[in-house]
């Protein structure tokens, strides 16, 4: 009888582990489906491409739509051999229930899911407009759709309800047109700004609209002081540590005009700014520069008249993204910080060549440094321990010249010979030179 229980319970043991072994393997045999989230404006067209697997190119990729009766969105699709496209439009905003998009193919009769996309539509928002009776405001419309800016001429249309208060002007720039609204008089009027027939033909999902309304906004006309823009009220800006000249005028990315963050600017304005944190900015004149690498809260102030008003806050973070080998990139003017040159292709201005007696040798090193702005005479500079430098002598050289690690060179015989020399910094970052040129007479 023991025993007979003793099988028994071994039997019981065993099921369930066998059935558990059973799972994990098909678990793994299945296919891993991936759910994305993306978004698109309303009368927005995006575009999702999907690059095919090697085994997955044999097969014809189709899409589905749930959670749709609404008409979120409108969907279609492009299939080809190696990649497949789908694009969807915004046409209404969605709420807590939010288009699915199914992507998958048949094999056979099995529907393979490839991935999935949880679509959220938003509204489009314009920025409301403060202004000053005379002023000229630009209209910061950013909207775009398929690769197509609405700000083009002809693709955009502003309705005011009060025209007494604000109007819409457009002005040539020299090479492009500018908008704004100029205010009139002291008032408020909204302003529904409408897309053309010009903007929707391009694409399929609005092609037979007329027009369609993307957002609307409200401006007020009255005797406004500066404030900071929204789009400026938090931002991001680089900083050339390595450079002399790092907060150089020339690179965008690491000065920002005032006159770009303020709105309703004074020119006779006189402005400042505060920070409790540490200083990774500085203003020089009407120029944000980036001083060193952080993350800071600012406090800007205005005064006009002799009259000092708070313009708002902003904060900034200021990052480093450099790595060593692209500052090595920056040959900036040697007459820096009074004028501010412009980056030049590493190499191509300082080229470099040697003239050596036969049975002589030459130190290049001191020359590949002063070249390529090693020692601080175009405002670039590295430590010794920043950076290694290795040399190599082309193949068809060898008879005629040999280099040793710490770049002499030494001449054979006569002739015309090559050798490549490769930078290594501190951070892993290299450069490989163009060739140098050896004449030995």
């Amino acid at each position: 009888m023991k025993k007979l229980l003793a099988i028994i319970l071994a039997i019981v043991c065993i099921i369930p582990t066998m059935a558990v072994s059973f799972s994990v393997s098909a678990a793994e045999n299945s296919n891993i489906i991936v759910t994305k989230n993306v978004s698109v404006y309303r009368c927005q067209e995006n575009v999702i491409n999907i690059k095919k697997t090697t085994e997955q190119k044999k097969f014809k990729f189709s899409y589905s739509v749930s959670n749709n009766k609404d008409k979120y969105i409108f969907v279609d699709d492009n299939n080809d051999s190696s990649e497949y496209t789908l694009w969807y439009s915004g046409l209404k905003v969605t709420g807590n229930t939010k288009p699915v998009i199914t992507v998958y193919y048949m094999n056979g009769k099995t529907k393979v899911v490839v991935n999935k996309y949880v679509v959220t539509v938003r509204q489009y928002r314009m920025d409301d407009i403060l202004m000053n009776v005379r002023d000229k405001r630009t209209v910061e419309n950013n909207f775009t759709s398929g690769g197509y800016d609405s700000n083009v001429k002809g693709c955009t249309t502003y309705e005011f309800t009060n025209k007494k208060v604000a109007s819409f002007n457009t002005e040539s720039t020299g090479y492009s047109n500018r908008n704004y609204v100029y205010g009139k008089a002291k008032g408020t009027t909204k302003v529904k700004v409408y897309l053309t027939k010009t903007f929707l033909k391009n694409m399929d999902a609005f092609k037979s609209y007329k027009r369609l309304l993307l957002t609307t906004f409200t401006v007020k006309v009255g005797n406004y002081p500066p404030y900071i823009k929204n789009s400026y009220k938090s931002f991001n800006m680089n900083y050339y540590s390595k450079a002399d000249c790092g907060y150089a005028l020339s690179y965008n990315d690491a000065n920002i005009s005032i006159n770009d963050m303020v709105s309703n600017d004074k020119p006779n304005a006189r402005y400042s700014i505060t920070t409790n944190g540490k200083k990774v900015v500085k203003l020089v004149g009407r120029n944000l520069i980036s001083t060193a690498v952080g993350k800071s809260t600012y406090t800007v102030y205005a005064t006009i008249s002799g009259k000092k008003y708070k313009v708002g806050n902003f904060t900034v973070n200021v990052k480093d993204n450099n790595k060593m080998a692209d500052y090595a990139l920056m040959n900036l003017n040697e007459n820096c910080p009074e004028y501010y040159g412009e980056p030049s292709v590493f190499g191509t201005k300082n080229s470099i060549s040697i003239d050596i007696n036969n049975n002589n040798k030459y130190e290049t090193k001191d020359k590949i440094q002063d070249a390529f702005t090693f020692n601080g005479y175009t405002g670039v500079y590295f430590a010794p321990s920043d950076y290694t430098i290795t040399y190599s002598v082309d193949k068809d050289s060898t008879d005629l010249i040999s280099i040793d690690n710490d770049g002499v060179v030494t001449a054979k015989k006569a002739g015309s010979a090559l050798f490549n020399y490769t930078i290594h910094f501190a951070d892993g970052s290299s450069y490989k030179s163009y060739q140098v040129s050896v004449n030995i007479y």
